[in-house]
C-alpha cells in the first residue's frame, strides 16, 4: 500500500558502501517521468554528477550539502522557468517528481536524501553549466542507507486542516524569544527542530569543551545518580556520560520525542549494566531524587514566567547533600548583540530561533537572580566558573567558512589579552557562559523559593 511507503520514509544522510544497481536508478528516473507537472509540460531536468571533482567542487566551493560526496547516487534537479513561474507551477512540478523518486527509492529498499539546500547557486550554475533559463531545485541523493533513523512526531491532520477560513491563530511566531510562544507550540516546535539536523550542526567546540573541563574539575566523581533536566538534543549529555561512566543517568524531558532523540546520541539506552532513564516533566513537579542534577543552558528555552517553577522543581531533584550544576547563558554578555546581528541576515524563522546552544527559542537570563533563588532554597555555592568574555573565533566566524577572515582572528586575539587584564568583578558581570557547582544543604528539605 502505498501509504505504507510514505509512512516508511525517512530521510537518509548516511549510506553505506555498497553500490546501488543500475536497474534501480532506471526505476527511480521512471517514476519521476511519470511525475504530474504544471500543463503537462514534462520540464524537469536531471543531472547526474558522478565525477568525483565535481562532487568535491559541489562540497567545497558552493557550499552544499557534505553528503553529495559520499552519496553513491547524486542528481542536481532543475527546471525550467520560462513556461511554468507562475503560481510556483515550476516548483511544484519539480517537487512533485522529486516525490516520485524518493517514494520509488523507499519501495526498493533504498534510502533517500533530499536536500532543498544547494549551497551558492551561482557556483552551481558555473560548475555543472546551468543555463539562467533553469531553476535549480534541490540536490537528491539515494544509496543503501547505512542505519535507518527512528520517526520523527508527525501532526496529526487536526493542527493543519482548517475549516472554511483560516485560523491564524495557529501559526508559530516570528520569534526567538520564548515569551512570545504558548508552551504548546515551544514543546511542539523543539520537537519538530530537534531531528532537523540538530546532532549534524556543528557546537562551538571551544566553548563545549570549557563547559565540559569546568564539569570534570568540580562535579562529584562518585556522583552514583545523575540526572540531566531537559537536555534537548543531548549534546552535553552525550559529554557528561563519557566524562561519568560510573553514573546512571536519567533524563527529565518536556516530551518522548526529544528524550528519545538524546538517547539516541549516546547509544541507544546505554550498557545493560548502566542503562539510560527517561520520565516527562510537565512543570508540575519531579518526583526523582539524585545525588548529581545538571541543567545546561536550558532555563534560556522557556517563558520567563516558567522560570521560578522550573528552578523550583530542579531544586527538589537533588538529595541532600547532593550537588546542583547549572550553566546559563549571561544576558548582560555580548551575545544578545552578536545573535540579533545575524538573525537580521536571514528572517526565517529557523535563523532568529537557532543558537548553538538550542533549536528553539533562547533567551538569556540574569544569573545572579536565577543563583541567588537557588541559594534561598537551600543551597550553597562552591564553585563559580565565568567563561567567554568576547567571543570565540567560530562564533565569528561564518557558518561553512574554512577558515575565518583575518579581522575577525585579529580581533579574537586582541580580545583574549585585553580579557586577562580584566577584573574578576567584570566577568562575573560580562562573561557569556556562567557555571554554578552548588551544594544543597544536609538538613532536610529546601524551605521553598521565594
Amino acid at each position: 500500500m502505498i501509504l505504507d511507503v510514505i509512512k516508511s520514509r525517512r530521510t537518509q544522510r548516511h549510506f553505506s558502501d555498497k553500490p546501488v544497481p543500475e536497474e534501480y536508478v532506471e526505476k527511480i528516473l521512471e517514476a519521476a517521468s511519470w511525475a504530474p507537472s504544471s500543463c503537462n509540460m514534462q520540464l524537469l531536468g536531471l543531472i547526474r554528477v558522478t565525477d568525483p571533482a565535481l562532487r568535491q567542487k559541489l562540497v567545497y566551493e558552493a557550499k552544499s550539502a557534505g553528503e553529495a560526496a559520499r552519496a553513491p547516487v547524486l542528481f542536481v534537479a532543475t527546471y525550467d522557468k520560462r513556461f511554468s513561474q507562475e503560481y510556483h507551477s515550476n516548483i511544484q512540478s519539480g517537487a512533485a517528481a522529486i516525490q516520485n523518486m524518493v517514494l520509488t527509492a523507499e519501495s526498493l529498499g533504498l534510502g533517500a536524501y533530499w536536500a532543498a539546500s544547494v549551497g551558492k547557486e551561482e557556483i552551481v550554475r558555473s560548475i555543472f553549466k546551468i543555463p539562467e533559463r533553469r531553476e535549480i531545485l534541490a540536490l537528491v541523493m539515494f544509496g543503501w542507507p547505512d542505519k535507518k533513523p527512528i520517526p520523527p512526531r508527525r501532526r496529526p491532520p487536526a493542527e493543519f486542516v482548517h475549516n472554511n477560513f483560516y485560523d491564524g491563530s495557529r501559526d508559530l511566531p516570528l520569534s526567538g524569544d520564548p515569551d512570545d510562544w504558548p508552551i504548546e507550540q515551544l514543546k511542539a516546535f523543539q520537537e519538530f527542530r530537534v531531528w532537523s539536523g540538530a546532532k549534524y550542526r556543528p557546537y562551538l567546540r571551544e566553548e563545549f569543551s570549557a563547559v565540559l573541563d569546568s564539569i570534570k574539575a568540580h562535579a562529584p566523581a562518585d556522583a552514583k545518580e545523575w540526572i540531566d533536566f531537559l537536555p534537548s538534543t543531548g549534546a552535553y549529555l552525550e559529554g557528561l556520560v563519557r566524562i561519568f561512566p560510573r553514573a546512571r543517568f536519567k533524563i527529565l524531558e518536556i516530551a518522548d520525542q526529544l528524550a528519545r532523540f538524546s538517547i539516541e546520541r549516546i547509544g541507544g539506552a546505554g550498557k545493560p549494566e548502566n542503562p539510560v532513564d527517561y520520565a516527562n516533566y510537565n512543570f508540575a513537579g519531579a518526583e526523582s531524587r539524585a545525588d548529581a542534577v545538571s541543567c545546561l543552558f536550558r532555563l534560556e528555552a522557556y517563558p520567563t514566567d516558567l522560570h521560578e517553577k522550573i528552578l523550583e522543581d530542579l531544586s527538589s531533584l537533588v538529595k541532600p547533600g547532593g550537588m546542583l550544576i547549572l550553566g546559563v547563558c549571561n544576558k548582560f554578555s555580548y551575545f544578545l548583540p552578536l545573535h540579533r546581528l545575524k538573525a537580521r541576515r536571514k528572517k526565517e524563522i529557523r535563523f532568529p530561533v537557532m543558537t548553538p546552544q538550542m533549536v528553539a527559542p533562547f533567551k538569556p537570563v540574569d544569573p545572579d537572580w536565577t543563583c541567588g533563588i537557588l541559594r534561598r532554597a537551600g543551597f550553597s555555592l562552591e564553585a563559580r566558573e565565568c567563561l567567554f568574555l568576547f567571543p570565540t573565533i567560530e562564533e565569528l566566524t561564518p557558518y561553512y567558512s574554512k577558515s575565518p577572515p583575518l579581522p575577525f582572528s585579529l580581533f579574537v586575539k586582541a580580545a583574549r589579552m585585553f580579557s586577562k587584564m580584566m577584573p574578576r568583578q567584570v566577568w562575573r558581570k560580562y562573561a557569556k557562559i556562567q557555571l554554578f557547582f552548588l551544594r544543597k544543604e544536609n538538613d532536610g528539605r529546601p524551605s521553598g523559593i521565594s
